[in-house]
């Protein structure tokens, strides 16, 4: 690829989570799958070293309240229906976790290496043309879009709740200065 002057950008995760550790630990839901996931990439980083110097710890990370079997390896029938949210938020927390770990050894590893993550962007749209409906669909939308990178930068804080337009105004569009305020 090198010679072709094609430069490799590998995904570590890319929705295949091991039916081994889906069973044993239900997937992401369970903190030890970060030692596994580590040690997993670890090897790969010392393996390419030479060869990679792109990397995305996971592909569409965000996507885990959709496809939470697909995304993290939560089984469904073994989470209380009322705690598959809960359940889903927790795997995602600790595929973050994970990610800070990796990132962290990968630059050891491979100096000047770059290390990010999928997103999924997802569009909202309004129910009405209402004023107010608008404006909430505007601060999901820029919810959706900023958390997760904000998460993955090392943000101290996590952006405001999408139902908080007032807040949402206030501070999470700073994380996309691109966009004009409404």
């Amino acid at each position: 690829m090198h010679k072709n002057g094609i430069e490799p950008l590998v995904t570590l995760s890319h929705y295949e989570m091991p039916l081994a550790l889906a069973t044993k630990y239900n997937g992401w839901v369970d903190r030890r799958v970060i030692d596994c996931f580590a040690k997993f990439c670890h090897v790969c980083f010392e393996r390419y070293k030479d060869q990679v110097k792109y990397w995305l710890t996971f592909n569409e990370v965000d996507s885990v309240i959709r496809h939470p079997f697909t995304t993290a390896g939560i089984i469904p029938s073994r989470v209380p229906e009322d705690k598959m949210l809960e359940t889903c938020y927790q795997a995602l927390h600790h595929q973050l976790v994970a990610s800070a770990m990796v990132v962290k050894d990968c630059h050891e590893i491979i100096p000047g290496s770059k290390v990010g993550c999928m997103l999924t962007k997802l569009t909202t749209y309004a129910r009405t043309c209402a004023p107010d409906d608008e404006l909430a669909t505007q601060a999901k939308n820029i919810w959706k879009t900023c958390s997760m990178p904000m998460c993955m930068s090392g943000a101290s804080t996590p952006p405001p709740d999408p139902q908080d337009v007032r807040a949402q105004r206030a501070s999470t569009w700073k994380c996309c200065p691109r966009m004009p305020l409404p």
